[in-house]
């Protein structure tokens, strides 16, 4: 009896803390192994150890009380499955009254062989004279829901009959109620995480095996983690060669060096290149030592390219801030030569070759100011200068400047209404919309071809006719996603910083400006073709015309004409006296207001818009104050500024763009004297 109560301690004390271990029992021969946890299985092996003595069940020197401080249920029984003893565990674990009452219902009833999973178990159990192990829920005769681990395990005589039999019983419901926590964790994670846009993965401390990846890391790099056999390394074979190297020295590194912000590039899938950031940061243990590696991955080839075209429009608008600068100065300087051009071919009295140097002298300066146009033409949030416009010549005048802008290996070929095709809007916007136009035309046809320009006035229903505009190329043509995002800004299909993505943005934006519609047709190896539909505008018949030669007649109107540039006020400052106007001279805005006050009224007013101290639009309000029906002519170099007044537009107001010849100015001037109050 000493030697039993020496056994419990020695049991009892070793299976203390062995709540939730898993273990698995084997029998061999007499001697059962049997691999729980390690305390639990010396004291098992002491237990057996003492059985291979008794070498029976049944026999008269074994006392059950052995069992009796252990946290695992157990129940004995003999060579019938007759149950013969049960541990006060597992009277509790099932909840029976006694051991009586469990004993009364034996192990079909009372335990668990009504269970098909435990029948099984103790079939196999007998036949192969070993033990065996199943898992179970159930709810027992006493009404309580178990959730056991059960060990069966047959005890063999010397003879290798089965002799007796034995259970061990495990409470799992908590740990299984862990693991259902787990798991459901997990698979909200895994759910979370495989709709993210953003990569995730884990990498071991190595930088080597591919712990987790999720869906959006899979299609960023276009492998997945199986095809990749989960090693990190397999994923290089999709980085660009230039960026290889440097991020398999970061995963080699990834020890001594776990945190990182790093940006390469892929090629994966459909081969088209993507910019791809990767973030990384150490996952450490509670001794702090490195045990993982976490990162994200996120592909930023959208915000990049948007970038870079952000940075394009930038240095567009840049360069449009210095082309107006220069496009001011510049168009004085044309002003003053095509208007004195102008004068020394209208004289009478110079000789042919004279007039026709003037005449080629006239030309020139057109041509220049046609280029400083074209210049302007690229610099968005221009103000606009609204007027009746022939489309068709429009276009054709531009003919030669589209044809040297296609080279020589695309041929342009026009196609113009004779019928005058009238259109309302800003020269410099036209301009703008056929450039734009050319150049989405140009880039389709990278090995030549040839673009066709037309321009008609048509009908599109009784009464309502419009002015149509095509430009059509035989060029690669456009997938339908592509198409569809035509007019997106900041949409295009060339490299980084080969295009702003604005041009055809620009041009939807000035068709809507002008009251048009705008459609474009593109199939891959068809070509494109743009038509634009605008409403047709025809001008006003106007009251009066200027005189052949520009001469006018004047009335002897008094006109005050401030101009900072000398030349040009003195250009002006001829044409307007050899028209019959007297003249006032002022170099700005405050110069005229004091010859105002000397001589206290005037007819007229012509100023140019960017001066020194007071600019002309200042100056127009100023003089209206004491003037209010005076006619303003407002002149300037900066396209920008004509129409595009600092406050609301200034009424009887005309503008005139320089470079400006002297007819020119006398026609807007004798306009504008028209219209002054009787």
């Amino acid at each position: 009896m000493e030697k039993h109560h020496h056994l419990r301690r020695r049991l009892t004390a070793a299976a203390a803390g062995t709540a939730g271990f898993v273990g698995v029992v084997a029998a061999s021969g007499g001697f059962l192994r049997v691999a729980f946890g390690a305390a639990l299985a010396a004291a098992l092996f002491a237990v057996i150890g003492w059985w291979r003595t008794e070498r029976a069940l049944a026999g008269p020197s074994l006392d059950p009380a052995v069992f009796e401080g252990l946290p695992l249920g157990v129940a004995l029984c003999d060579a019938n499955l007759r149950l013969r003893h049960a541990n006060p565990a597992l009277i509790r674990m099932l909840n029976a009254p006694s051991e009586a009452d469990l004993l009364e219902g034996g192990l079909r009833d009372s335990v668990f062989l009504s269970l098909p999973v435990a029948r099984d178990a103790m079939r196999r159990a007998v036949a192969n004279r070993r033990a065996e192990s199943f898992e179970a829920a159930w709810t027992t005769r006493w009404g309580r829901a178990v959730d056991m681990r059960v060990h069966l395990a047959p005890v063999l005589g010397t003879d290798g009959r089965i002799v007796a039999g034995q259970a061990w019983f495990e409470d799992v419901a908590e740990r299984n109620r862990a693991i259902r926590a787990l798991q459901e964790s997990d698979a909200r994670f895994r759910e979370v995480a495989d709709n993210l846009s953003t990569g995730i993965f884990l990498i071991d401390a190595g930088g080597q095996k591919l712990l987790y990846v999720n869906r959006a890391l899979e299609k960023i790099m276009g492998v997945s983690a199986e095809t990749a056999e989960h090693r990190a390394d397999r994923f290089l074979s999709v980085v660009h060669p230039e960026d290889r190297r440097e991020l398999r020295t970061i995963l080699g590194n990834l020890i001594e060096s776990p945190t990182h912000d790093h940006e390469f590039r892929v090629t994966a899938g459909s081969g088209k290149e993507r910019v791809v950031r990767v973030r990384s940061f150490a996952v450490r243990d509670t001794q702090g030592a490195l045990s993982r590696v976490a990162g994200l991955l996120e592909d930023v080839t959208e915000f990049r390219n948007l970038q870079n075209q952000l940075l394009q429009s930038q240095k567009m608008e840049a360069v449009g801030t210095l082309a107006a600068g220069v496009a001011h100065d510049f168009n004085n300087v044309l002003t003053v030569i095509s208007g004195y051009a102008e004068l020394l071919r209208t004289r009478e009295v110079q000789e042919e070759p004279t007039r026709r140097a003037a005449s080629e002298i006239q030309i020139a300066t057109e041509r220049a100011s046609a280029l400083i146009r074209q210049m302007l033409a690229f610099r968005g949030n221009r103000g606009t200068h609204r007027q009746s416009i022939d489309l068709g010549k429009e276009v054709a005048a531009m003919s030669n400047v589209l044809r040297r802008l296609m080279g020589s290996e695309i041929q342009v070929i026009l196609d113009i209404a004779a019928t005058p095709t009238w259109v309302l809007g800003d020269p410099g916007q036209l301009e703008q919309l056929l450039l734009n136009l050319m150049f989405n035309a140009r880039d389709a046809l990278e090995e030549g071809g040839r673009v066709e320009i037309s321009v008609a006035l048509i009908e599109t229903e009784p009464g309502t006719k419009r002015v149509l505009l095509r430009v059509c190329d035989d060029g690669a043509g456009m997938e339908e996603e592509v198409k569809r995002r035509t007019f997106d800004p900041f949409f295009t299909t060339k490299d980084p910083g080969a295009g702003s993505g604005l041009g055809l943005f620009a041009v939807f934006g000035i068709v809507r400006q002008m009251h048009g519609e705008i459609r474009v047709e593109s199939a891959p190896g068809e070509g494109s073709s743009f038509e634009i539909e605008f409403p047709f505008e025809p001008p006003e018949l106007r009251e009066t015309d200027a005189a052949p030669g520009g001469k006018v007649v004047s009335g002897q109107l008094t006109v005050l004409l401030v101009e900072d540039e000398l030349l040009v006020r003195e250009l002006a400052r001829d044409a307007l006296r050899s028209a019959g106007y007297r003249v006032i001279e002022a170099c700005d805005g405050v110069d005229a207001l004091e010859r105002l006050a000397e001589v206290g009224e005037i007819e007229l007013l012509v100023s140019d818009i960017v001066m020194p101290r007071m600019n002309g639009t200042e100056l127009t309000r100023r003089v209206r104050e004491d003037y209010p029906h005076v006619p303003v002519v407002l002149t300037s170099g900066y396209p920008d500024r004509l129409g595009n007044t600092d406050a609301a537009p200034i009424p009887a107001c005309s503008y005139l763009p320089k470079p400006f010849r002297p007819s020119e100015l006398l026609e807007v001037v004798q306009k504008a004297a028209a219209s002054r109050p009787v």
